[in-house]
């Protein structure tokens, strides 16, 4: 297989790396220029401050024409701005952070340096550090034009009151930035000064939880990882207890007290993982023996990074002050987040930040392989399907049709019902290699996306293109050539195990009939935990608001379409199943997991006549055969799930 197309590591939806060493960022590459903003008179630049390496900053400066009174015109103080997106993505010059800036820039009347330091994994931390001290250092000599300096900063700049402010990565960044300038210093004569830190968000983490920190196996174990591949393995021991990512951990807060500011604002979002280590910051802070001021400022019913907070970094940096002008503007404002894939604006707007990419069909293979091509089902909807055959050994010679025909696999994609494709190479990939291994034949459903179709559209698709995929197995149509009307199976992962599940109820209900039902890792929850399911408030808050928005609540989280058992687990539900045998495969790290085992476990006592048979793979997270597709244990599902659809 081509080394360029091959995953070696897949953070998704973020970033691929390819075994070529080929790099694919899947967010956050957007990028807008400099120069005058309209809407704000903000005025911006960028400044290369190393031929070096290529670190540049980009300078904002308030509209000056506006300054009418002697204390507007006096020097102002500056804000070195370092931005997020996990060490790996993002940039100063992304519409998010330009626009941010402009509007605070606008707003608290400072002169902003936002720093454009190098990402991993093509620069593994320290370099982030390294860039960011280095912004600080160049503010701080560049504040005399005598000297060469920058001309906005020698004319504009107070470099006695700078504050470092980030959200998220560039919020870890604040802290880490400011500790080093009280080891090192900001340069004698040069009158700089931090006067303030401003934490947004901040990613801080640590190998045991603090407070109601989520404890759930699977997303501990990613930061950890997260932290190990930001850093190219190249981290101290302590892994998340690094004193770079857990200030507060055991024999790290001592640094504290040494903060060179005299004030500390920490940001938390209510349903953000990541607050309660904010807040342990926070009182660690004061009560490390630091002789400055903390604030803590949490916004209520907002998860991380949903709105980047103006007001209170204007408040803090530019007192006194008030509030920014409430935006009215429908098309502005944020009705839902669902990060970092879409937002929807309360005026119905989708903005959809992660595009899948496609790859075309393979209408031709060699033998032993799989062909495949793209129909559409229903030109009314829009309903399309890629349809998968394997390519037999005497298919060269011309041999005719296969016998006894195959198995037909109705397949179901993942991506919460809001992201992902039957076209992605993804999807893709994991189909042809199925399909060709099985000797089976396949459809996967490219069904419709909420919110622009909330659910139920995705189910009515599923159960449209499940009646496509009968009605062209009958005698004389072309899936009868290779398909076996009679051994349809359903399928999917995730959200696809979900729609499956629903499809193979109603084939039941109306008198309909498959032979099996794959559900993998199936997305299903309820209101109240199953035996083993985590009970964090922030997961199952996150959780049951996701699958609001994809039904544009017209479903509650204890309707049978996500929780089949019901409130009580028990019942008859699955006595209409419109299957013979039912395969559930679960994932130990995976938060769904718990309710996967209570769904194989309730369907055995819930009426259904047929064959349960539950798999389980130790060490893995949800869904983690998509992206360790050649790895010994994926290999090995996918080989259990072939020998379950093979069976007589």
């Amino acid at each position: 297989m081509d080394p360029d197309s091959e995953i070696r590591v897949d953070f998704p939806p973020y970033l691929r790396i390819y075994k070529s060493g080929r790099l694919e960022r899947l967010v956050g590459t957007d990028t807008v220029p400099a120069g005058l903003d309209s809407a704000t008179g903000v005025n911006s630049k960028d400044v290369v401050i190393d031929a070096v390496t290529g670190v540049s900053v980009r300078l904002y400066l308030p509209d000056l024409t506006a300054d009418k009174t002697e204390q507007e015109k006096k020097k102002m103080p500056v804000l070195v701005y370092y931005h997020g997106g996990g060490f790996l993505l993002q940039s100063a010059a992304s519409p998010t952070y330009h626009s941010y800036l402009n509007s605070l820039v606008a707003k608290a009347r400072v002169l902003a340096v936002s720093v454009d330091y190098r990402l991993a994994p093509e620069h593994p931390l320290p370099a982030a550090y390294d860039d960011s001290w280095d912004a600080l250092k160049w503010v701080a000599s560049n504040n005399s034009r005598g000297d060469g300096g920058e001309p906005w900063l020698a004319e504009h700049s107070d470099v006695g009151r700078i504050f470092l402010a980030g959200d998220s990565a560039g919020g870890n960044i604040v802290h880490n930035t400011a500790v080093t300038a009280a080891l090192r210093g900001l340069g004698a004569g040069s009158g700089a000064q931090i006067e303030g830190i401003i934490l947004i968000h901040a990613y801080f983490w640590g190998k045991e939880p603090v407070g109601s920190e989520p404890t759930d196996a699977e997303l501990r174990g990613k930061m950890e990882k997260m932290w190990e591949y930001v850093f190219a393995g190249t981290s101290t021991t302590e892994g998340t207890d690094d004193p770079r990512i857990n200030p507060v951990a055991a024999g790290n807060a001592a640094r504290l007290r040494e903060l060179p500011c005299k004030k500390a604002m920490v940001c938390v979002a209510e349903h953000d993982f990541f607050s309660e280590r904010a807040k342990a910051y926070y009182e660690a802070v004061k009560k490390s023996g630091w002789g400055g001021r903390a604030e803590l400022l949490e916004t209520e019913g907002e998860e991380h990074r949903r709105i980047l907070p103006a007001s209170p970094s204007s408040s803090f940096s530019s007192e006194p002050s008030s509030s920014p002008p409430t935006i009215d503007d429908p098309n502005s404002q944020v009705e839902f987040d669902f990060a970092p894939f879409l937002r929807l604006y309360k005026s119905g707007r989708v903005e959809r930040r992660v595009v899948p990419a496609v790859v075309p069909a393979s209408p031709s293979a060699a033998p032993g392989g799989a062909a495949s091509f793209d129909v559409v089902l229903d030109p009314l909807t829009g309903l399309a399907a890629r349809l998968y055959f394997p390519v037999l050994p005497n298919a060269a010679a011309g041999d005719g049709d296969p016998e006894p025909k195959l198995p037909i696999l109705v397949y179901f994609h993942g991506g919460a019902f809001v992201v992902e494709s039957a076209f992605s190479p993804t999807y893709h990939r994991y189909l042809d290699l199925l399909v060709a291994r099985a000797r089976i034949v396949a459809v996967s459903v490219e069904y419709r996306l909420a919110p622009e179709h909330p659910l139920p559209a995705a189910y009515d698709d599923a159960w449209a293109a499940l009646r496509w995929a009968a009605a062209n197995a009958r005698p004389g149509k072309f899936l009868a050539r290779y398909g076996d009307p009679g051994r349809i199976f359903l399928a999917g992962v995730s959200a696809g195990g979900n729609i499956a599940h629903n499809a193979a109820l109603r084939a039941g209900n109306e008198e309909g009939r498959v032979a099996g039902l794959v559900l993998q890792n199936p997305y299903f929850w309820g209101k109240e935990p199953v035996a083993g399911e985590t009970r964090d408030a922030g997961v199952r808050g996150r959780l049951e608001s996701t699958w609001g928005f994809v039904c544009a609540g017209a479903y509650g989280i204890d309707h049978p379409y996500v929780n089949p058992m019901g409130g009580t687990g028990e019942g008859e539900w699955g006595r209409g199943m419109g299957c013979g045998r039912v395969m559930v495969t679960v994932a130990e790290d995976d938060v769904f997991r718990a309710r996967g085992v209570a769904y194989a476990e309730g369907l055995r006592r819930s009426g259904f006549a047929g064959e349960v048979e539950l798999y389980e793979t130790r060490g893995e997270w949800h869904a983690y055969f998509l992206t360790k597709l050649d790895s010994a244990k994926a290999m090995k599902e996918i080989d259990a799930v072939i020998a379950f659809i093979n069976r007589p």
